[in-house]
C-alpha cells in the first residue's frame, strides 16, 4: 500500500504543512515512520528544491570551513529559504513508499540548517528531508520534498559508545544484534541511518518495538528506526 501525496497548490518556491483527515491519520503516521520521520512532529511539502547534483555536492563537497548548502523553500509562513548542509544521505527501495519506477529510489537526508547572517548566535537546527521521486535518476518537477525539523531530546543517561547490554536487552536481541557487529549504541544508531531492521534475519517487529523504548528512555532519538513487513 502506496501513500498518496497530499497534493497544495502549487505554487513553486513554497512549503506547506502536512495535514491529514481522522481515517488517514494511522496510515499517515505508518508511513512517516517508514520513512524515517517523527509523526509527532509537523512535516511540511516543498515544491522548490534542491537538485541530486547539488545534494551530492554539499554531501561531499562541504569542508568545516566552506560548507555547500542546498536550499529549499521560501515558505509560506513567511520565511526566506532554508539553507541546509546535507551531512546525511540514505536511498531507500522500500516497496510500499517508492514511487511508479522501481528502477531509482526516493531518498531521506538529514542536515543542519545555516544560521542567518543576521542571527549569527543562533544554535544550530537540523533538519530531515524525504525526497518521493517519479522514476528519473534526478529531481524533476513533480517530484515531492517533505521534511521536518529534528527536535532535540533529552540528554543521554547512557554514553552512545556504552555497550548496548546497558539496555539490558533480551537475550535474543543481544544475539541477533550481535551477529551484526552491533556492540554499541552508536553501532545500533548508525546501523538504522543506513539499513532497515528487516535485514537482520530473525529480527521482527517487536524486538524492534522493545530496543527503540529502551533507546527512548535512554535519551535517544528512534524516528529513523523502521522495519518494512
Amino acid at each position: 500500500m502506496s501513500w498518496q501525496h497530499t497534493h497544495l497548490p502549487r505554487d513553486r518556491g513554497m512549503y506547506m504543512p502536512v495535514s491529514a483527515s481522522d481515517e488517514q491519520e494511522a496510515h499517515r503516521s505508518q508511513v512517516l515512520r517508514l520513512r524515517g520521520f517523527d509523526p509527532n512532529v509537523e512535516e511540511f511539502e516543498a515544491f522548490n528544491f534542491f537538485t541530486l547534483e547539488e545534494a551530492k555536492s554539499s554531501v561531499f563537497g562541504s569542508t568545516r570551513s566552506n560548507p555547500v548548502p542546498v536550499t529549499i523553500g521560501p515558505g509560506s509562513d513567511g520565511g526566506g529559504k532554508i539553507a541546509v548542509v546535507i551531512d546525511m544521505v540514505k536511498p531507500s527501495y522500500n516497496p510500499d513508499l517508492i514511487g511508479p519506477s522501481e528502477d531509482y529510489p526516493d531518498w531521506y537526508f538529514e542536515g543542519w540548517v545555516m544560521p542567518s547572517g543576521f542571527t549569527p548566535n543562533t544554535k544550530f537546527k537540523r533538519i530531515r528531508m524525504w525526497v518521493s521521486t517519479l522514476g528519473e535518476n534526478e529531481f524533476i518537477e513533480g517530484d515531492f520534498l517533505h521534511w521536518q525539523w529534528i527536535e532535540e531530546t533529552a540528554a543521554a543517561t547512557l554514553p552512545i559508545d556504552a555497550s548496548i547490554l546497558k539496555l539490558n536487552p533480551s537475550g535474543r536481541a543481544r544475539t541477533l544484534l550481535g551477529s551484526q557487529g552491533l556492540q554499541t549504541i552508536g553501532d545500533v544508531l548508525e546501523f538504522a541511518k543506513r539499513h532497515d531492521f528487516c535485514e537482520i534475519s530473525g529480527f521482527g517487529p517487536g524486538l524492534l518495538a522493545n530496543l527503540k523504548t529502551k533507546l527512548s528512555e535512554a535519551g535517544y532519538d528512534v524516528s529513523n528506526f523502521t522495519f518494512r513487513h
